[in-house]
C-alpha cells in the first residue's frame, strides 16, 4: 500500500498532472463560455412564450450548433490578440499613425497619440506631448491626400510644418517588416516532415518545430 501511495503522490506532484488540471480548468471555462453564449442567443432567438414551428426549431438548433462550433476559435483569437501578440498589435497601431493617408482615415483624438509610446525608441514623454500639439496641423495637412502619394516625399515636403512628427517618422520608416521568421518555419517543416510523416500528431510536429527553430 505504501508503494502505491508513493506512486500516487509522485504523480499528483508531477508537472504532467498539474498541466492536466490546468487544461481541464481551461476546458471547463471554455464550455461555460459556450453555454453562456448559447443561452444568450436562445433568449434572443426565442423569447419566453414564443412557439416555433418544426422548421424554425431545426433552424435554431443549426444556428446554436454553428455558434458552439466557432466559439472556441473566437475565444482563441481574442486570447491571442489580447495576450501573446498584444505588443505587436500595439506597435502596428502606433506605426500606422505616421502614414498621412491612414491618419485621415483614423482621425485619432489627442489622447490616442499615447500609443506611440509602445515604440521603444519613441517612448519619450516630451516628444509625445509635442506630437499631440502638432496633431491638428498634421490632420489639416494630410486632409485630401492622394492614395498613391509617396509617403517619404510627403514627410520631406511637410517637415518644416511638422518637425516633431517628421523627425519621429524618419525613425519609424527605418523599421523593416519581414516574413523571414514564418518562412523559416515552413523551411524547417518542409525539410523535417515528408510524405512518410503525414499521420504525425500535431503536438509532435509543433514540438519538433519549436526545438529546431529556437536552436537556429
Amino acid at each position: 500500500m505504501s508503494t502505491k501511495a508513493s506512486i500516487i503522490e509522485s504523480h499528483v506532484a508531477s508537472s504532467k498532472h498539474k498541466s492536466g488540471i490546468t487544461k481541464l480548468a481551461q476546458k471547463e471555462k471554455q464550455d461555460a463560455n459556450i453555454l453562456d453564449a448559447m443561452k444568450k442567443y436562445n433568449e434572443l432567438a426565442r423569447p419566453k412564450g414564443e412557439t416555433l414551428t418544426e422548421e424554425q426549431g431545426r433552424t435554431r438548433q443549426t444556428n446554436q450548433a454553428g455558434l458552439a462550433a466557432i466559439q472556441p476559435g473566437w475565444d482563441y483569437f481574442q486570447q491571442t490578440i489580447q495576450g501573446n501578440v498584444q505588443p505587436q498589435v500595439q506597435l502596428f497601431k502606433a506605426t500606422r499613425l505616421f502614414d498621412p493617408r491612414k491618419i485621415c482615415e483614423l482621425r485619432p483624438a489627442v489622447h490616442e497619440i499615447d500609443i506611440v509610446a509602445s515604440i521603444d525608441f519613441l517612448n519619450d514623454p516630451p516628444l509625445i506631448n509635442n506630437l499631440k500639439i502638432e496633431l491638428p496641423r498634421y490632420l489639416t495637412k494630410a486632409d485630401g491626400i492622394a492614395e498613391d502619394v509617396n509617403v517619404v516625399q510627403w514627410w520631406k515636403t511637410n517637415e518644416a510644418d511638422l518637425p516633431h512628427w517628421a523627425s519621429a517618422a524618419k525613425l519609424v520608416l527605418l523599421l523593416q517588416p519581414s516574413s523571414a521568421a514564418s518562412e523559416r518555419v515552413f523551411s524547417i517543416m518542409t525539410s523535417s516532415f515528408g510524405h512518410l510523416q503525414d499521420m504525425a500528431l500535431q503536438d509532435y510536429i509543433e514540438c519538433s518545430l519549436m526545438l529546431q527553430f529556437n536552436k537556429r
